[in-house]
């Protein structure tokens, strides 16, 4: 699957975000920029793993196993270890990319390096399912399984066919 970049509705983040303290927080004054990251494939599942900014400790994090360093950390990085699950119908893709270089520089980065970044988030999520993670990185991860629940729960709310999404 292709890596693009994406944003999650707000009614989907907040709820998620109630039920895994790891969720990047992205609701304050100083941060007025969307929540931005790449969607990629695990289990069947989308997976947002949120974009980070640049920042001088990048340049030190090159090899992490929860982290991938976009051209060296020069364009900030991908968080694996704060990925979620998110349904189809909560993402919206960017599809034209104005004013933000760095965004464009990711997207640019993330295309050539789909592979490997697929792998590494697959590993990661194997170690932290399987309980095979060291203590350390399963602290800084998300509880993919927790999430993937409450996904669930979320998605069987939306579906067409249930009583309460014609409700709403």
């Amino acid at each position: 699957m292709k890596i693009e970049l994406y944003t999650i509705s707000e009614l989907y983040y907040k709820y998620i975000k109630a039920y895994d303290g790891k969720i990047e927080y992205i609701m304050d004054e100083k941060r007025n920029r969307p929540f931005v990251g790449a969607i990629i494939k695990i289990n069947e599942k989308n997976y947002f793993a949120p974009l980070t900014s640049p920042k001088k400790k990048h340049k030190q994090m090159l090899n992490l196993e929860d982290f991938v360093a976009i051209d060296n950390g020069k364009y900030g990085g991908i968080n694996l270890n704060n990925m979620l699950p998110v349904p189809n119908f909560s993402t919206d893709k960017i599809i034209k990319i104005q004013n933000i270089k760095v965004w464009k520089m990711q997207k640019e980065w993330i295309y050539y390096n789909q592979q490997e970044i697929n792998k590494k988030a697959m590993n990661l999520y194997e170690k932290i399912i399987t309980k095979r993670a060291k203590k350390k990185l399963e602290i800084r991860c998300c509880n993919f399984e927790l999430l993937e629940k409450k996904y669930d729960e979320y998605v069987d709310i939306f579906r067409e066919d249930n009583i309460l999404y014609k409700l709403i």
